[in-house]
């Protein structure tokens, strides 16, 4: 995490590097070496033990061609903090979409339960019609065959009848 100091576990303040490159508050990393720098010129990096010189020359007493190389070891760094804030801009703008998805979905799924539901009732509605709609067309179907056999008999009686009044007509008198 480039935005945290190791040391203290919170945000970098004054940030600085050392040539290992890791980042430290710049307060932190002065008081780690000061409290473990055993011989006052070499300090270890607190979180890969690297030694790294904490004392540099004095310039004044080098030749000038050789100040060029001459680097300190801890070096302040300058963040820019603005992508992290759009980052985290992005980041609120998603949770919040997020948020709202799952309120539709929630919405959504309370819907489809209902219409759901009344579907089910319509289904088991449908389903005793068709069986009280089975039930009617057998009683139907047995009210004709009753109907059929009332004729035939009422037939058999006609013929039965016609007989008995042909006879009755052929009685001499």
């Amino acid at each position: 995490m480039a935005g945290q100091c190791t040391i203290c576990l919170s945000s970098m303040n004054d940030p600085v590097c050392i040539p290992c490159g890791h980042l430290y508050c710049s307060q932190c990393l002065l008081d780690c070496i000061s409290s473990s720098s055993e011989d006052g010129y070499n300090a270890l990096c607190p979180t890969c033990r690297a030694s790294f010189p904490i004392v540099s020359p004095e310039l004044t007493c080098l030749p000038k061609y050789v100040h060029r190389y001459i680097t300190p070891s801890i070096r302040r760094v300058y963040l820019d903090t603005s992508a992290v804030q759009t980052l985290q801009q992005k980041l609120t703008a998603s949770q919040n979409q997020v948020k709202n998805l799952k309120k539709e979905s929630e919405r959504l799924m309370s819907f489809c339960e209902k219409y759901q539901n009344a579907s089910n009732v319509h289904a088991d509605g449908e389903a005793k019609a068709n069986l009280e709609v089975e039930r009617l067309t057998r009683l139907l179907r047995e009210q004709k065959l009753a109907t059929k056999e009332a004729r035939e008999e009422v037939s058999e009686w006609r013929e039965k009848h016609e007989d008995l009044k042909e006879q009755l007509e052929q009685r001499p008198k």
